[in-house]
């Protein structure tokens, strides 16, 4: 799953790496964060009449057929395998597929600490190239009785790869940079076609890892010393359990 990113690259930086048409309002956006958590408003690349955008919509899914906005916080993310089953995912499958860029993403290990109780354990995952992710995402628009409209998007998961897989079972679906189109053009490229995008996201290889504090644990918290690695500890890839101890099956 992917329940806490970073997005802290400037936005001038975000539109050249994605190619995107640069707004013409003077405000530049959302402000870098180190902590992104559910219901925060972050940027997301879109494609609107053969244009990419760079749009800051509210995490956490809402669907246009929503009563409220309560199941927002718990459609963060949509697995792969059910993107055409579910009916919250089936129009933005079809019409409404996004690019959320990260800078990296934090997941938790599970294990038992020193004192026998359990505890979670995060660690930090970014490309090697320092290029940055593009995770694939959904996006809608839920209209408020007040008759506000509220654009909101969700993260897809995949099966974790090699790098992921010791921490946990699932991974955001990180996409390449030859397949951003495929899964941007709706109108081009039907769902089927843009579900395999997702059988290959970036390989293992192309990330690194390594744990951080605690601190991330807390929403409140929001510094780039959160993806400080802790004491003894580097960048590196492949299996990061033999650094800190094994950990405990889901």
């Amino acid at each position: 799953m992917c329940g806490r990113y970073v997005a802290a690259s400037p936005r001038a930086v975000l539109e050249e790496r994605f190619q995107a048409t640069p707004r013409q309002q003077d405000d530049a956006g959302q402000e870098p964060s180190w902590n992104v958590a559910p219901t925060d408003v972050e940027p997301v690349v879109t494609l609107r009449k053969g244009e990419r955008r760079l749009e800051d919509f509210r995490w956490g899914l809402v669907p246009s057929w929503s009563k409220n906005m309560d199941g927002g916080p718990r459609m963060i993310n949509a697995r792969a395998e059910t993107l055409m089953s579910r009916r919250a995912f089936q129009v933005p499958m079809t019409k409404r597929r996004c690019l959320v860029p990260a800078d990296g993403y934090y997941e938790w290990l599970k294990r038992t600490g020193p004192d026998g109780r359990p505890e979670r354990l995060p660690f930090y995952f970014t490309p090697a190239d320092d290029q940055g992710f593009a995770f694939a995402g959904l996006w809608d628009v839920w209209k408020s009785p007040e008759g506000e409209w509220v654009p909101t998007f969700t993260i897809i998961t995949v099966d974790a790869n090699q790098a992921v897989a010791p921490i946990h079972d699932r991974m955001p679906a990180a996409l390449r940079r030859e397949d951003w189109d495929a899964w941007l053009d709706t109108d081009r490229v039907d769902p089927r076609r843009a579900l395999e995008v997702l059988e290959h996201p970036v390989p293992a290889d192309s990330m690194v890892s390594w744990p951080v504090g605690k601190a991330v644990n807390s929403v409140r918290n929001n510094a780039p010393q959160l993806v400080v690695p802790t004491e003894g500890h580097a960048p590196r890839q492949g299996n990061l359990l033999a650094d800190v101890g094994g950990g405990d099956d889901d």
